[in-house]
């Protein structure tokens, strides 16, 4: 479900290629469906990453994109990773078309336009190498304080643990409760 396979062009999206057909079978086999993903750094179309879009005009686009993609199945996704990967390594803020043009205040704003598009689905940030304790994981940890702290409805950290048998990280449990310390679910 991400922004360059279901808006290809501004304004024009089609889910018939693949994404329908999933949220079908979930819905025939009564199973829960996560949506993934809203916004993104990666697999965007050109139009978004090179549009030259401002603030105001970046924000537009955004809000309609969210709007339109969770429209379209309210209530039949369970959980959106409505932000993704927004933290370079060092836990610092990625370098993106969205937090270069808006600043951090774009995932606000997603998550807000998100529990306005389906107020009952669970909104997840979601993230990889924040398994254990590092400078990433404690940012994640810092962000979701700061945007919380702002009234932003984030109600889960989404963990995408690329684990490696053998080499789990020892602070898995400690950080896992960190997470959970913050008043979202972990996934």
């Amino acid at each position: 479900m991400k922004w360059d396979s279901l808006e290809q062009t501004q304004g024009n999206f089609d889910t018939s290629l693949w994404a329908d057909r999933v949220v079908n079978i979930t819905q025939l086999n009564n199973m829960y469906l996560r949506g993934h993903t809203l916004v993104w750094h990666s697999q965007l179309p050109s139009w978004v990453t090179s549009g030259g879009f401002n603030n105001a005009s970046l924000i537009s686009v955004m809000q309609n994109h969210i709007t339109n993609v969770m429209a379209k199945w309210k209530g039949k996704v369970y959980i959106w990773d409505v932000c993704n990967e927004v933290l370079a390594d060092d836990g610092s803020m990625r370098s993106s078309v969205f937090y270069n043009t808006i600043g951090e205040y774009f995932i606000d704003i997603a998550f807000n336009t998100a529990k306005v598009a389906d107020p009952n689905a669970i909104l997840a940030i979601n993230d990889y190498n924040i398994d254990g304790t590092g400078s990433k994981s404690t940012g994640m940890t810092n962000l979701v304080t700061r945007v919380k702290a702002r009234g932003v409805p984030i109600e889960q950290i989404g963990i995408q643990a690329h684990l490696i048998v053998g080499q789990v990280p020892t602070t898995l449990t400690t950080n896992w409760n960190a997470f959970a310390n913050l008043g979202v679910s972990i996934a």
